[in-house]
């Protein structure tokens, strides 16, 4: 597990959260510790430049970057059906800013939220989807191969990969 530090980010985030505060007349803003899982290729530019909703290419709740309140849930459906299998996630621990949320059904392709809202969830409250640049701040990372995956039912077997090194569980 490693700490984040990105000072350049975390002032435009506290910008934000300003600017929410504001237009929520004082303070209905909700600030939540998430997980947002990506491929290893794609974490440092993500930290470099934060999290960017516009090299999404699908989205099952809205077509932003999506954070979960679920590492394997997350981790389940980071890239699950891309070609490039890489083996190698990076779980990204975030504080992200809500003050309007719109409840989505999934497969849904909605490019924004309707009205005001700034962030649309899933049916069951587990997944958030934002559209706004610097509206979650990552603080810590850690990299580990998805073994959880295996251990939870989610795959019926191993890869050599996983099994050879003997990984296991996520250092959460």
């Amino acid at each position: 597990m490693q700490r984040i530090h990105a000072p350049q980010m975390y002032g435009m985030y506290l910008l934000h959260k300003a600017e929410m505060r504001l237009q929520a007349n004082g303070g209905n803003d909700i600030e939540e510790v998430l997980y947002h899982v990506t491929a290893e290729f794609n974490a440092v530019e993500s930290l470099i430049s934060g999290l960017d909703w516009r090299r999404n290419k699908r989205g099952r709740f809205g077509c932003g970057i999506s954070f979960g309140k679920d590492v394997d849930y997350c981790n389940f459906h980071a890239n699950h059906k891309s070609t490039n299998k890489e083996w190698s996630r990076v779980i990204i621990v975030s504080t992200v800013l809500m003050n309007d949320t719109y409840v989505v059904t999934p497969k849904c392709s909605l490019i924004i939220p309707p009205d005001t809202a700034d962030t649309t969830v899933s049916p069951n409250g587990h997944v958030f989807v934002k559209y706004n640049d610097f509206e979650s701040y990552p603080f810590l990372m850690t990299q580990k191969p998805p073994t959880s995956l295996w251990e939870h039912g989610f795959m019926t077997h191993k890869p050599y990969r996983a099994v050879a090194l003997g990984l296991s569980g996520w250092n959460l």
